[in-house]
């Protein structure tokens, strides 16, 4: 079988090194899921070493110059890592733009970045395809909020308080539309109604512009499902579960043991496979339905918490990864990979190649026949309504 040709690829991305660190209105939290240099290099050379010409593009302002100069005609693919550094579907920006451009892109589209990017939007789709995600309850910026009493929380969020014989009073409050743990601190877990008043207010304070999500707090075991392919060629790349060994440590991950690296990492983590534990056979068909549900497609990760232990274990999708970390050495998707046997450009290969079945037509070529709107607006002095 002849060795499929290689591609000339653009590589969009934001680097943290693009940002002035002490410019005020780039707060630390805004680039925190941005790229580092090393790791776009890894991605680079991976390409390389496939047979594929990489070209380095960078961020959404870097990629509209490219594309009004017409660079794009030379590119068969794009290979999507953005975040996006403002609004509510930033992370959806480049792949629409791309979209719009005619280039196929690596990874998920726009439409699906949207999706996952908003918790509560994504707990609607996957709840309609029966996949089991926290009771959650989403507070909007323009809502009044002055707390809520106990039996509110619980009514509100569907959780049975028969006389305090019920579930016990255990919520998370976290930001609705971000990753890397914002906002995230040791009070984020609210054990009775007073304490999660006092977290939403917290981080409406702290981010008076986003939205909140309040969720029943799972108790059971972490496990981060990496993934490749898209729709029923999806396969699981390798399952890595968190584990917070020390007595009294926070049970979850906050935003200080994030950026803090391998300094502030209290939690350990270990490869786990369905062929040996029920539970996590349960959570890999979980993450493989959610993955399908969501539209996701070439590569990422899905974090699922479950409800319980051992045989009354219920996972539940906590976050879709669309865009999920590619640090290698450092990031969960390519060393839960690699503790499988899967090396970094391996794995790259694995999402170029699901990418590269979608690369049959090419409509970089197609553009308007004439100046916008001259066919139609000639001889029109001025706008309907003017």
């Amino acid at each position: 079988m002849a060795k499929a040709k290689g591609l000339t690829i653009a590589l969009t991305y934001d680097l943290k090194s693009d940002y002035d660190p002490n410019n005020p209105d780039v707060p630390a939290e805004t680039v925190a899921e941005f790229a580092e240099g090393e790791t776009i290099i890894a991605i680079a050379d991976a390409l390389k070493s496939l047979g594929h010409l990489p070209v380095l593009v960078g961020n959404i302002f870097h990629l509209t110059t490219a594309l009004a100069a017409g660079r794009h005609h030379q590119w068969d693919l794009a290979f999507n890592i953005a975040e996006g550094l403002r609004g509510s579907a930033r992370v959806a920006q480049i792949p629409g733009l791309l979209e719009a451009y005619g280039v196929p892109c690596a990874l998920s589209d726009a439409r699906t970045m949207c999706l996952m990017h908003d918790k509560a939007l994504t707990q609607v789709v996957l709840k309609d395809a029966g996949v089991l995600t926290a009771p959650s309850m989403l507070i909007k910026t323009e809502d009044t909020f002055d707390g809520l009493e106990h039996s509110q929380w619980m009514s509100t969020l569907g959780l049975k308080d028969h006389g305090g014989k019920g579930e016990s009073f255990d919520l998370f409050v976290k930001l609705n539309a971000e990753g890397t743990s914002k906002g995230l601190c040791e009070t984020s877990r609210a054990r009775n109604a007073e304490a999660a008043n006092r977290a939403v207010q917290s981080l409406r304070a702290q981010f008076p512009l986003k939205y909140v999500l309040v969720e029943q707090f799972l108790d059971g075991r972490e496990l981060s499902v990496s993934l490749a392919g898209t729709g029923a060629k999806t396969e699981i790349l390798g399952v890595t579960e968190m584990i917070w060994p020390h007595a009294g440590a926070v049970p979850f991950c906050t935003w200080v043991s994030k950026i803090e690296g391998e300094e502030g990492k209290d939690w350990i983590e270990r490869a786990v496979n369905g062929r040996e534990d029920s539970e996590v056979l349960k959570v890999e068909r979980l993450a493989f339905r959610a993955w399908v549900a969501m539209g996701c497609r070439d590569g990422g990760r899905i974090d699922i918490r479950s409800k319980g232990w051992d045989c009354d274990a219920e996972p539940c999708v906590l976050e879709i990864n669309a865009i999920a970390g590619l640090c290698p050495g450092w990031s969960d998707l390519p060393l839960a990979a690699e503790r499988n046997g899967i090396g970094y450009a391996q794995m790259i290969e694995k999402f170029v190649e699901s990418a590269r079945q979608r690369v049959t037509v090419s409509w970089t070529s197609i553009s308007p026949l004439t100046s916008p709107g001259a066919s139609v607006l000639s001889g029109v002095t001025k706008l309907p309504g003017e």
